[in-house]
């Protein structure tokens, strides 16, 4: 059956009131009014330019042939219609054909009236020029709210709100990109964390209500459009009908946070029952728009009125959130599925360009070449609104992409708010003075706690304060009309919820916030340096610097800020933050730039510390992860946050000095660096070719197990189909270090930490000697506890080459002198008990002066130091006389009853006093490791604090 088939067999199998709903419909589209519906009868009136005239339309059942017309019944059916309702014109409808012979006989006998017909042809004709979309289906209510979605959804785009936009960029509201969207859920088997890719249809298909969370900008407004779009498609081949309903945070907010009325409100229109009846024609998909920034009231009450309408109604929603773990810890809200939407990869981001760039591919490819190798991209927010406002801009003027961030807003700045402005309220706003007044708010933003902002009272208040003294530079309109223009026009600010004045995506924010310090705060230059290692304001620290591109001495600050970094947070902040500002200062010297590149070096070997920890204590996103994994996971962030033609000067200046060390010291620390910058010179953005063999050929690395594995595994991801004859010769290291590359490969990163194979360290001034290496697991994670989450400012290991014990303590004490530096200090720490005391007191007195008896000792020549753990007063019931009855160890920091609880006391002769159980010693960490009660170590700070006096350290512990 061909199309034109269909359509025929579709009209003819309607039954009287579906063609009613039909052509009621149509005559509607057609420009009819006051529609009255009298059994087979509908009147309407339409209006010409001189009159409203009033129509029927008769709904016949019968076939109307020239062998079947019973022409007297017809006549005085009509006739009495036509006047009992005064009619001008009436239209004999059906769905058959009507023979030309029926109309010829009909014709003759209303020769004073006016008659017409619609018949099936006629009726499939107006259709497809007024509503073909019907052919999908024929739920005629429906098709009309279908077209009334699609409209809404167009029409709803902020680019709309720009002063660039023109008619040639319509284009951009058919550019849809298909999102990332994933799942994480746990392996049954491994209990390890995977990522699980999410599609559309798997969204749609769901019975359970879905969040769909992503940062700002990451799209979930336009996903949620689309997902109704995707289910209106479904309609074609669907008995029971799908009905998406978008609701956005404004409509709620208006409707009183009503779900109910507000559908209502939508549907009404379209539907003119809308009971539970109409509930179970259709599948409902509420498609909420984020209520984040709700009162925390109001998102529970909406969530509950969802969890009610789906129990009664069967009516799903899905929710876009920024913070999807704080909806799901409502009550009514446990059975959602969580997914998660992706920032734009390079993929999609070429897509969207060679899509803009239809017709010319050429342009497309130069555009991503730029913003690639200038890694802007990467800082820009990746929404439609700034894809196609860069792509705007390179199509516009012709430009070719600047090298920092900042000079790509400075364009975005100029677009967006033009050089001058004219409207019929205010004549003329100078661009500088709308500059001005985004960059004064901006800052007053980044200021605020949490950077909340503004209500509309407060943002007007704000400025009418500031402006009640000074001169408007313009010469019609006061203040509050300003700011309600640059509301409504520049799409940099919004109106969120009705109520907050709120910049469209942070990065406007954080752009206009460095535009307000660099053009007329300097003095505020050190908040950006105090706050560094929060998102908002390192962000506004880069675009900053690219304000100049020269500061040197804002760059030594910066370079003293990133080396205090010693929580995981902040050190992740810290080595993307350096690279960015690194780019943005590339006119900067260039042996300041390489000084940040080393101390960020150092954080990289701080950061693998820290997550060989997590690693080692099984924390749930390192759970299970081997040592190289961890090296790789360090290796790429570094090569992701460096990887800049901008900074190939430094890079390469710090190699050099690097591979002149390494070869002096051949240590694997150094060896580790080496390997880092050579992969990033190597890059294609960056092209110094060679680096990684001369590396190789020049130093002994390939015969250090650690950095033989490293070097074939980042050749692997990076260059996989180059340098055949080095990967040879890798081969070959790698076959002789087999036994000892097995061992990294298959053992657990708990069992090589504080071994022989953990050969990656950051070199610190302070540094601690124990008796064992659960002595050290649990010093590392009581420090970590007590100071919330600080790495330790000193290194830790085991004393005698991994053996351990009191009298590899007391040798690696008495032999160290040669082997400190000056500026070093090396402390070793001795159990209280029998041998730690033996060995604590059997240092020399003539190399060591006793400080504190049976407490601390210090080398006469060096900063040497020897600790007898300190006990507490709660435990001074171990301190006894004899020394062999002494039994405190690091594990008595612990309360008795924790201790019990876990297994790890053992009675000896003395009532009250316990020795720990060595064979449950390793048992025991394992435990701790997972606690973060600061309380259950708070005798652990009598001996932090001994250590910091040595080490003229100044810590804050929680206790």
């Amino acid at each position: 059956m061909d199309k034109t088939q269909k359509k025929i067999y579709k009209i003819e199998s309607l039954d009287q009131l579906s063609l009613i709903e039909v052509v009621s419909n149509l005559i509607v589209k057609l420009s009819y009014k006051d529609l009255i519906h009298l059994d087979k009868l509908v009147v309407a009136t339409f209006q010409t330019p001189l009159s409203n005239e009033r129509h029927g339309f008769y709904f016949l059942e019968e076939r109307l042939s020239g062998k079947n017309l019973n022409q007297d019944n017809v006549y005085e059916t009509l006739s009495k219609i036509i006047a009992e309702n005064s009619l001008k014109t009436i239209f004999i409808v059906s769905p058959n054909h009507i023979s030309e012979n029926s109309k010829k006989q009909l014709n003759q006998l209303f020769q004073q009236n006016t008659i017409e017909y619609l018949d099936r042809d006629k009726i499939i004709k107006l259709i497809d020029e007024n509503q073909e979309e019907y052919w999908i289906h024929d739920d005629v209510n429906l098709l009309d709210y279908e077209k009334y979605y699609k409209e809404s959804i167009r029409k709803d785009n902020e680019l709309k709100k720009l002063q660039i936009f023109n008619d040639k960029y319509v284009k951009l509201f058919d550019i849809f990109i298909e999102p990332r969207i994933y799942s994480i859920k746990e392996d049954k088997e491994t209990k390890t964390p995977i990522r699980k890719k999410i599609t559309i249809t798997d969204i749609l298909t769901s019975e359970k209500p879905i969040i769909i969370s992503g940062g700002a900008g990451t799209g979930k407004s336009t996903i949620l459009k689309r997902l109704g779009e995707q289910q209106i498609e479904l309609n074609k081949d669907n008995n029971k009908k799908n009905l998406p309903i978008f609701l956005s945070a404004i409509e709620i907010f208006e409707s009183n946070y009503q779900i109910y009325a507000l559908i209502n409100r939508k549907l009404s229109s379209f539907f003119n029952n809308i009971d539970e009846e109409f509930f179970k024609n259709y599948n409902l998909l509420l498609l909420i728009d984020t209520i984040d920034e709700l009162e925390d009231s109001n998102q529970i009450s909406i969530i509950q009125e969802l969890n009610h309408l789906r129990s009664k109604f069967k009516i799903n929603f899905i929710i876009g959130s920024r913070n999807s773990e704080k909806l799901q810890s409502t009550e009514s809200f446990k059975e959602s599925s969580d997914y998660h939407i992706d920032r734009f990869n390079s993929e999609q981001i070429k897509q969207f360009v060679l899509r803009f760039f239809a017709s010319n591919s050429n342009k497309a490819e130069q555009l991503l070449d730029a913003l690639k190798d200038n890694r802007i991209l990467e800082k820009l927010p990746i929404t439609p609104l700034s894809l196609s406002l860069i792509s705007i801009l390179f199509e516009e003027n012709s430009l070719e992409i600047p090298a920092t961030i900042t000079d790509v807003f400075d364009g975005f700045n100029s677009l967006i708010i033009g050089k001058a402005t004219v409207s019929s309220r205010i004549e003329f706003i100078d661009k500088t003075f709308q500059e001005r007044l985004l960059s004064m708010y901006a800052l007053a933003i980044l200021e605020r706690k949490q950077h909340e902002p503004m209500t509309k009272e407060e943002f007007i208040e704000y400025f009418e304060h500031i402006f009640n003294e000074r001169t408007m530079p313009v010469k019609n309109g006061g203040i509050k009309e300003i700011l309600d223009f640059l509301i409504s026009n520049t799409g940099v600010l919004i109106l969120k919820d009705n109520r907050y004045i709120q910049f469209s995506h942070d990065a406007f924010m954080e752009y206009y916030a460095a535009l307000e310090i660099f053009k007329h705060k300097r003095i505020k230059e050190d908040d950006l340096i105090k706050n560094f290692f929060e998102n908002n304001w390192q962000n506004a620290a880069m675009f900053y610097a690219g304000k100049s591109k020269d500061m040197p001495e804002f760059l030594e600050k910066i370079q003293t800020k990133i080396g205090s970094a010693n929580r995981l947070s902040d050190i992740l902040s810290a080595i993307m933050g350096s690279g960015y500002i690194l780019q943005a200062l590339y006119l900067t010297d260039n042996q300041i730039r390489k000084r940040v590149i080393h101390k960020t070096l150092d954080l990289i070997i701080q950061l693998h510390e820290l997550q060989s920890k997590l690693a080692a204590d099984d924390v749930f996103l390192f759970k299970s992860f081997k040592m190289p994994v961890l090296w790789a996971i360090n290796i790429i962030y570094f090569y992701e946050n460096f990887n800049s033609i901008t900074l190939k000067t430094p890079l390469q200046l710090a190699f050099e000095e690097v591979t002149t060390q390494y070869k002096l010291d051949g240590k694997t620390t150094q060896g580790f660096r080496a390997l880092n910058l050579a992969l990033v010179l190597e890059s294609k953005r960056i092209q110094v070719n060679n680096t990684l063999e001369r590396l190789i050929d020049d130093t002994n690395l390939l015969n250090d197990p650690t950095l033989s594995l490293m070097t074939e595994v980042v050749i692997e991801m990076y260059k996989p189909d180059t340098y055949k004859e080095l990967k040879k010769e890798i081969k070959k290291s790698i076959r002789k270090l087999s036994k000892s590359l097995k061992f990294i490969t298959e053992q657990s990163v708990s069992r090589l930490r504080f071994t022989s194979f953990d050969t990656i360290r950051l070199e610190k001034r302070v540094k601690l000697v124990t008796e064992g290496k659960t002595d050290a697991e649990l010093l590392e994670h009581a420090f970590l506890v007590l100071t919330d989450g600080m790495s330790p400012y000193w290194e830790i290991s085991v004393a005698g080459n991994d053996s351990g014990g009191a009298q590899a303590v007391n040798q690696c004490l008495t032999h160290a002198k040669p082997l400190v530096d000056s500026d070093q200090i090396l402390i070793g720490i001795f159990d209280h008990d029998s041998a730690g005391l033996q060995n604590f007191r059997g240092l020399k007195n003539e190399t060591f002066l006793l400080i504190k008896t049976d407490l601390l000792k210090k080398h006469k020549e060096a900063n040497i130091f020897a600790i007898c753990l300190p006990v507490p007063e709660e435990r001074s019931n171990y301190l006894q006389k004899d020394q062999s009855f002494n039994f405190f160890e690091i594990e008595h920091y612990f309360d008795n009853s924790f201790l019990r609880e876990n297994d790890a006391l053992q009675e000896t002769p003395i009532p009250d006093i316990y020795k720990v159980k060595e064979s449950k010693k390793k048992e025991f960490v394992r435990k701790v490791v997972k606690i973060t009660d600061p309380q259950i170590f708070r005798h652990f700070v009598e001996l932090f604090r001994l250590i910091d006096e040595q080490a003229q350290a100044n810590v804050e512990y929680v206790i």
